[in-house]
C-alpha cells in the first residue's frame, strides 16, 4: 500500500489539472523553491544583476552554497538563452546557470529533443540544465497521439526525450482501454504508454465510479483510484474518497479512507484514517489507523 500510494504522489504532480494541488504547484515551486541543498536567502535592497538575472529590490533572492543563484524575482523583462522572460517572474535557475523554472512575457515555439515542437503561452515554463522544455502552458492545441489532442490553455509536460508526459484531453479519447472525457488529465511514461491521470467528473470503470486521480498498471486496467461513491469490493463496504489499490487481476489489494471524523471541545478537527491490507480472496490482513488532530483552534474559538 505505501509504495502504491508513492507513486500516486508522483503521478499527481505531473499529472493533476490546473489550479491549486495541481501540475502547476506540485510539480514545480511557485509557492516552495525545491532547490537541492542549503540555499542563503536575504532580501534585496535594490535592483541587482545576480549571475546573468536581472533581480528586482525589495524581494528575495538565494544563493546556493558555491555562491551562485538559485532564485530570485526578475527586475526586468529580459531574454535569457532564447527564453523571453517576463518582469516580475519568480524565477528559479540550475547551478550550472540556465532558468530552471519562470514566466514567458510572449508566446515562444520550442523545438523538443525529437525534433517536434510545442508553441508555449505567456505563462510558466520548465526546462531541464541543457535548455530543454518540460512543461509549459499551451497556446494552440496540439496533438499528442493518434485521434489524441491537448487543450489549448492547459499545461503540457515533456519528458526529457520530447515525448509527452501529461496533458489535458481537448476531446474524449480512448486510451488504454479506457474511455476518457475531455477535460481529463493523462500521463505517459517515456515509452509513451498511459500510466494514469486525472478525473474532473467521475467515471465507471471495473463497475466503479471513480474520480480525482488514478493509476494504471503497466499492462492496462486500473491499479490506484479514488471512489466517488460508496461501494462494496471484496464484501467490504468502503466510503466515497476511499483510496484503492488494486492488483492486475483487479482483486482488492489496499484501501485507505476516513473510518472516524469530529471535533475536540473548543473546535480542533481530528481524522482517524484506515489503512487496511486484504489477500486475493478478499480477506482483510491487516488493518491499522493514523490519528491526525489539528492544533489550531478555529477562529470563531480564539480570543
Amino acid at each position: 500500500m505505501v509504495r502504491a500510494l508513492a507513486v500516486l504522489v508522483v503521478l499527481i504532480a505531473i499529472a493533476s489539472p490546473d489550479g491549486a494541488a495541481a501540475d502547476r504547484d506540485d510539480a514545480f515551486c511557485e509557492v516552495t523553491p525545491c532547490l537541492k541543498g542549503p540555499i542563503k536567502r536575504r532580501t534585496l535592497t535594490r535592483d541587482r544583476k545576480l549571475g546573468r538575472l536581472w533581480c528586482k529590490g525589495k524581494h528575495d533572492a538565494g544563493v546556493d552554497g558555491a555562491g551562485r543563484l538559485a532564485f530570485c524575482t526578475t527586475a526586468r523583462a529580459q531574454v535569457i538563452d532564447g527564453l523571453a522572460l517576463a518582469a516580475d517572474a519568480y524565477t528559479l535557475v540550475h547551478p550550472n546557470g540556465r532558468v530552471y523554472q519562470s514566466h514567458l512575457r510572449a508566446p515562444q515555439t520550442f523545438t523538443l529533443a525529437d525534433g517536434s515542437t510545442v508553441r508555449c503561452d505567456r505563462d510558466l515554463i520548465a526546462l531541464t540544465p541543457d535548455g530543454a522544455v518540460t512543461y509549459c502552458e499551451l497556446k494552440d492545441a496540439r496533438a499528442v497521439g493518434p485521434g489524441v489532442v491537448a487543450r489549448a490553455g492547459t499545461g503540457i509536460a515533456f519528458h526529457p526525450g520530447g515525448r509527452v508526459a501529461s496533458a489535458t484531453l481537448d476531446g474524449p479519447a480512448t486510451l488504454a482501454g479506457l474511455t476518457l472525457p475531455a477535460g481529463a488529465r493523462v500521463a505517459w511514461d517515456d515509452a509513451g504508454a498511459v500510466v494514469g491521470g486525472w478525473l474532473a467528473e467521475p467515471l465507471t470503470v471495473g463497475g466503479l465510479a471513480i474520480r480525482g486521480d488514478f493509476a494504471l498498471h503497466p499492462g492496462g486496467g486500473p491499479r490506484v483510484v479514488e471512489l466517488a461513491a460508496d461501494a462494496t469490493v471484496a464484501g467490504h463496504a468502503l466510503p466515497a474518497g476511499a483510496t484503492l489499490e488494486l492488483r492486475a487481476d483487479g482483486s482488492l489489494a489496499a484501501a485507505r479512507y476516513v473510518e472516524d471524523e469530529g471535533f475536540m471541545i473548543h473546535g480542533e478537527p481530528w481524522t482517524d484514517t484506515a489503512h487496511v491490507t486484504y489477500d486475493a480472496s478478499g480477506r482483510e490482513t491487516s488493518h491499522t489507523t493514523e490519528h491526525w488532530q489539528s492544533t489550531a483552534r478555529p477562529r470563531k474559538f480564539r480570543r
